[in-house]
């Protein structure tokens, strides 16, 4: 199985998957006439799961970010000339007109622009509804400021059906029944009547207009050229930073196998309470405990301490990459500085599309993160300068993706059938989350950038 690289500094912007749990909530009175049933944590209880209040559980919980002892206390490191390091990368992306334009029809929805005319299936409406059964009002049967997407199915059969056609303003009258199996039971079989007001309607817009980009509060831009302009420099700064990176996580992997490394106890410790600690973040991203991210991985037979023996694997690898990168500091007599800072504000302004400066990176993610992320940065691209690297030709690199795709498509076919490999997948969804600075960036706009150029 190919070894994961545990990246202690991913440049500018860390990939972090981040934006999963992050969808508006439902207003309860909304939830009342919701067409189905959600299946709760109850539902899906087994009795092999994990307890929150397992007192290990509740331990690595507690975890608070360790500080890394200083390097003269991390051990002992002889490293190889970094010139006999070779690492081989695809060629870097082009960003044509035609990923742009995939791009920009990927972000129009995200910002739906308000209409006059009659409502259209698909438009979102904003709505105050009072619901009456027999002329008398019922819990959970009133919002106000709802928004609603026609045909989205979101609410009970037929009431988002009596708002097509309804213009802003209008005050409409739905008359609906509750299906026979109703999760309320007092509420199932049962004729209602809501009276809705519309207040605004808005629809995905078809095009890029100047319009749409001034009402955009997302970007400086000014016009759909200028958008356009700044969507075109967003892919190019996102690939470039792919493919860069790429090779300096090659690169450091490389210089770890070839390394003479001894850590000390307290930097093995170090490791492995960073990682701990990341993982737990990382299930809050989700909204969750340890347990419950823990519980996800249990179809393939995961335990407690298979995931303790998995902290103390990637700890000891990520241990090993901040010793690396922390001596090469030193060497090169690399430092944080107020430009290194500035060139990292103007990396994620780019990339994001989030105008950043020095004193807003060190107000939202402190100082002493940030300095990190600098110098971690300036180092890798030493690094990178010093190494042998081979751009393959097209063909070539198509041929290695699609063996990359056959092993990585092999591994998690062997996964599922392996205990002792499904524990190890416990850890690719916190290769990102135990980069030093992953709080670093604007994780959504950098992901969903990739995404949509792909």
């Amino acid at each position: 199985m190919k070894k994961r690289t545990i990246l202690i500094a991913a440049a500018a912007v860390s990939m972090v998957i981040a934006a999963a749990g992050c969808g508006k909530s439902t207003p309860d009175a909304a939830k009342t006439i919701q067409a189905a049933d959600t299946a709760t944590a109850d539902d899906v209880a087994t009795s092999s799961e994990i307890s929150e209040d397992n007192p290990e559980v509740k331990k690595m919980e507690a975890t608070e970010k360790p500080k890394a002892p200083a390097l003269s206390k991390m051990g002992t490191i002889t490293m190889p000339d970094f010139s006999t390091i070779e690492v081989t990368t695809a060629p870097e992306t082009v960003v044509d007109d035609e990923m742009v334009n995939q791009q920009i029809q990927y972000i129009l929805p995200q910002h739906l622009m308000e209409v006059d005319g009659p409502a259209e299936e698909g438009d979102t409406v904003n709505i105050d509804y009072e619901g009456t059964i027999n002329g008398e009002a019922f819990d959970g049967g009133s919002s106000k400021g709802y928004d609603l997407k026609l045909g989205s199915g979101k609410f009970i059969p037929g009431f988002e059906d009596q708002l097509v056609g309804a213009k802003a303003g209008d005050k409409v009258t739905v008359n609906v029944t509750f299906p026979a199996d109703y999760q309320q039971a007092d509420l199932a079989g049962k004729a209602a009547q809501f009276a809705v007001t519309v207040n605004t309607i808005k629809r995905v817009p078809t095009e890029l207009t100047d319009e749409w980009v001034k009402s955009y509060d997302q970007t400086t831009a000014q016009t759909a050229d200028e958008f356009r302009q700044q969507i075109k420099e967003m892919l190019e700064a996102n690939y470039d930073y792919q493919y860069h990176s790429y090779i300096q996580q090659e690169a450091l992997q490389q210089l770890v196998d070839q390394s003479d490394i001894t850590l000390s106890d307290e930097m093995k410790q170090y490791g492995i309470d960073f990682m701990i600690y990341s993982n737990v973040q990382q299930a809050k991203q989700y909204g969750v405990g340890l347990a419950d991210y823990l519980n996800q991985y249990n179809q393939y037979g995961i335990s407690l301490d298979d995931f303790k023996k998995e902290m103390e694997s990637e700890g000891e690898q990520y241990a090993k990459q901040y010793f690396i990168l922390k001596q090469i500091a030193k060497d090169q007599g690399i430092e944080a500085t107020d430009a290194l800072i500035d060139k990292l504000a103007d990396d994620m302004t780019t990339m994001s599309g989030t105008t950043y400066n020095r004193i807003k990176l060190i107000e939202q993610y402190g100082g002493e993160t940030v300095k990190n992320e600098v110098v971690n940065n300036a180092v890798l691209e030493y690094l990178e300068g010093q190494v042998k690297v081979t751009v393959q030709d097209e063909a070539a690199a198509e041929t290695d993706a699609a063996a990359s795709a056959t092993e990585a498509a092999a591994e998690t076919e062997a996964a599922a059938a392996s205990e002792s490999s499904a524990a190890e997948n416990i850890a690719v969804g916190t290769s990102s989350a135990a980069v030093e600075t992953a709080n670093i960036g604007e994780t959504t706009a950098a992901a969903e950038t990739t995404a949509a150029a792909n």
